[in-house]
């Protein structure tokens, strides 16, 4: 195992930790049971990122957060077939859009508190 694999191991078990933690804030927000895969973390280009989102399912909505502070990067939320959180929500077919950025928002907050409160970083969206 190389020392950039170990990196990544790492910062997959960091994340996990901050997207459990997403988790039950959405879960919160929903009223719903949410259930997120564990992250990977990977080392890529942006075009390979690109390539990425481009394979998703048209049912998938994807949701990117650019992040500032000590904690710089971009979170991106995956979230397939959305029409069930949107009907825990009551969330209108004209409001889904702002309904699931509004998830995406939650993730993040609490993604980078849970992270940032690890480590004594600071981060913002």
């Amino acid at each position: 195992m190389t020392a950039q694999d170990q990196h990544l191991d790492v910062y997959s078990e960091i994340t996990n930790i901050g997207t459990g933690n997403a988790a039950t804030a959405l879960s919160t927000f929903l009223h719903s049971r949410v259930d997120l895969d564990p992250p990977v973390a990977y080392r890529m280009d942006l075009g390979e990122a690109c390539e990425l989102l481009l394979d998703e399912s048209p049912d998938t909505s994807v949701v990117l957060l650019e992040c500032h502070g000590d904690l710089d990067g971009v979170i991106t939320l995956f979230i397939e077939d959305p029409t069930g959180y949107m009907e825990a929500l009551g969330a209108p077919p004209e409001l889904q859009e702002a309904a699931i950025a509004e998830m995406g928002n939650i993730f993040a907050a609490r993604f980078l508190e849970s992270i940032g409160s690890m480590f004594g970083l600071e981060g913002h969206h």
